[in-house]
């Protein structure tokens, strides 16, 4: 027999097999996870795992959403806010009216509350398998942007749509005007709740002085900004997106480097193992979909599913480009002061609309039973028609996607893209490095520090300088050679210290508290080397595309 501890453990194994695999055939990962979970679900000796809403909700989603918020750029969300918001809650309020028509009028016997609950929860896209494409293939900051920021507020107004459906079924009461005034309740306080969460929690932190401590805080943000909001009837996902959109903006003056340096790694491993575990316990749930509509002909149920899947896609089109030719009639542009995109950038952004766990965790916590002791109507074919979507989309939107983004060229504009911004970054690093010369000037001429110390940054700061004016001048041959020399030279002399440590510490002259203390200087040492000759080898590549 299996236990739950075996069964974690055989799950965590096979995402990172499927990982490694996804990353060799050049796919993204749900691409694999999902329907490897959907096999392993159909084992007959293989324990049957049970996705929890609760545990999805409660536990997945807050530090999902908060990782996308915190080490996203507040800046890029803030330029794209008009499409976000349009995307984020007119899409969503569309696509669930829509679905909720359709689906009344197609299913025999589908009342017009069920068809809500549903259209809630297929409406809102998870940008999971969007933005993995998305960043592979290199389309323009903006549309990624959006993208991003579409799939980390569109969970609010669906999830609370649903949760206002799901009540007038079990109440049998429904107000329109209690509904909107809920509504708005909710979106301005946790708004301002989780702008006072983030805004607590760095100071907090920043008068801890620990870095451990630090890293704790930052893993119990997203469940304090919330847990309290979601058991007072919220959704607690803007209020974990205002949080972290906080923290990512002031992060830089208010969180210690050192702190910054081990606090990515450690949130980049949790992101991994929750979306992984996610998609993979989604797959294996068919089964358990399938067993309570035995009774009806599946050739109904897969033409259903098939139906809502298509009006989801159609629906988020007609909207997409509905409000860009509406708001071009009107003179108003999506970011101010810029003009519009090309439709093919649309096109992308109608067609970037996989549904994820999230909506499937929605459905199943859909209750079992109304306040008068009735069955919540339709609630497993309501989760079956939300399987469906979740399936269609990923495999035919997700997979189609990387050659759509290749037909219209949005990857050669991301590439142009990234050289005029590497440019500026050039041009920022060398004007750093100029004040930084023009300080070590003023401290000579004070005294203040020995001249053969200055001397040794002065010749540093000299030499990075030479290289930035290198690129800029077009010189990216010299200087990534001039880089790469400096790199391998480096890197003799960090291995020599290595070898050299480890024979002392076998000799038994140091012992292994002081050689990881000087490895982790090393490492440090070697860590920062690679990624200046990444980016000095990036920045060439970029400019060579742009050229060409």
């Amino acid at each position: 027999m299996i236990h739950s501890f075996e069964v974690i453990l055989i799950l965590l194994v096979a995402v990172v097999a499927l990982e490694a695999m996804a990353r060799h055939v050049d796919l993204p990962s749900p691409f694999l996870l999902l329907p490897a979970g959907i096999l392993i679900g159909f084992l007959p000796n293989f324990p049957h795992v049970v996705l929890d809403p609760d545990l999805v909700l409660l536990v997945f989603l807050p530090p999902l959403v908060y990782f996308g918020a915190a080490f996203g750029s507040w800046q890029e969300f803030r330029k794209n806010l008009r499409p976000i918001t349009l995307l984020s809650v007119g899409c969503v309020l569309f696509t669930t009216v829509c679905v909720a028509v359709v689906a009344h009028a197609l299913i025999p016997g589908f009342g017009w509350a069920a068809a809500f609950v549903l259209g809630a929860i297929v409406s809102p896209p998870d940008e999971v398998a969007a933005i993995s494409i998305a960043r592979r293939l290199g389309i323009p900051k903006g549309l990624s942007a959006i993208l991003e920021g579409e799939g980390l507020v569109n969970d609010a107004p669906a999830l609370t749509i649903y949760r206002l459906a799901a009540a007038a079924i079990v109440t049998h009461t429904f107000s329109l005007t209690q509904a909107a005034a809920d509504f708005t309740f909710i979106v301005v306080g946790e708004v301002m709740w989780g702008l006072l969460v983030g805004w607590a929690m760095l100071r907090i932190r920043r008068m801890l002085h620990n870095t451990s401590l630090e890293i704790c805080l930052s893993l119990l943000t997203p469940f304090i900004a919330y847990l309290p909001v979601e058991q007072l009837g919220g959704t607690g996902v803007l209020a974990t997106v205002s949080a972290g959109l906080y923290v990512s903006y002031a992060s830089s003056f208010m969180v210690q480097a050192t702190t910054r340096l081990q606090l990515i790694p450690i949130w980049q491993i949790i992101e991994f193992i929750l979306d992984g575990i996610l998609f993979l316990i989604a797959g294996m749930q068919l089964h358990r979909i399938l067993d309570p509509l035995s009774h009806t002909e599946h050739r109904l149920l897969w033409g259903y599913g098939a139906g809502i899947c298509l009006l989801v896609i159609v629906a988020r089109f007609i909207w997409v480009f509905a409000v860009a030719g509406l708001l071009q009639k009107m003179g108003i542009t999506m970011r101010k002061g810029e003009p519009n995109p090309r439709w093919q950038r649309f096109f992308i952004v109608s067609w970037s609309g996989m549904r994820g766990a999230i909506s499937l965790a929605a459905a199943l916590s859909i209750p079992l039973m109304t306040s008068a002791g009735s069955p919540f109507p339709d609630r497993d074919l309501i989760i079956f028609l939300t399987f469906c979507v979740i399936v269609g989309t990923l495999l035919l939107q997700g997979l189609s996607l990387p050659w759509l983004i290749r037909f219209f060229q949005i990857d050669r504009e991301g590439r142009q893209e990234r050289a005029e911004a590497g440019h500026t970054e050039i041009e920022a690093r060398r004007q750093a490095a100029e004040a930084s010369l023009a300080l070590l000037a003023t401290r000579r001429k004070e005294g203040t520090y020995p001249e053969p110390l200055l001397d040794r940054l002065e010749t540093q700061y000299r030499d990075r300088n030479a290289q930035f004016r290198a690129h800029l001048d077009g010189d990216h041959d010299g200087a990534v050679q001039h880089g790469t020399h400096h790199f391998n030279v480096q890197a003799e002399l960090i291995e020599t210290e290595r070898t050299v440590m480890l024979k002392l510490r076998r000799s038994g002259m140091i012992d292994d508290d002081i050689l990881r203390r000087i490895e982790k200087d090393l490492d440090l040492q070697e860590m920062r080397l690679r990624q200046g000759i990444s980016e000095y080898n990036l920045y060439a590549d970029q400019q060579e595309d742009h050229s060409e």
